[in-house]
């Protein structure tokens, strides 16, 4: 008997690589300061970002597994990012999973859109078959 698993969604890790091996052990990446991995759907699939402090982006580009590295700087909201280093990460981690929450809603929209236009040209062209047959 095979169970359907239910379909992941985004995934959120924190620590320091350097002391916490599930960390280290996904990103193949060690470091000494906390990092954050979110993994957000996309395109069917999933895109991992690397959230670290700027001075080892360089590096954790070079060896990370992981299909993009940031820093908070990158997800900064509005007001601004924290002057602690986890409260900014956390901060930056809450930002990019709603930046992928926005894209995904108006993915969604795009093709309820596009299903309506569909179903509209559908009906019109059926419309316009029933007066033909009529005449």
């Amino acid at each position: 008997m095979t169970t359907a698993s239910a379909p992941r969604r985004a995934y959120v890790a924190a620590g320091i690589p350097a002391t916490q091996s599930i960390i280290y052990w996904r990103i193949g990446f060690s470091v000494g300061d906390q990092v954050v991995l979110v993994e957000l759907p996309k395109d069917g699939g999933f895109e991992s970002v690397l959230i670290l402090r700027d001075i080892e982006m360089d590096r954790a580009r070079q060896f990370a597994r992981v299909d993009r590295v940031a820093c908070p700087a990158d997800f900064a909201p509005a007001g601004g990012l924290s002057g602690d280093r986890e409260t900014a990460n956390a901060q930056a981690a809450a930002a990019a999973a709603e930046a992928a929450r926005d894209a995904a809603l108006r993915e969604a929209k795009q093709a309820i859109e596009s299903q309506r236009e569909k179903e509209t040209e559908s009906v019109s062209l059926r419309n316009d078959l029933a007066q033909t047959q009529n005449r």
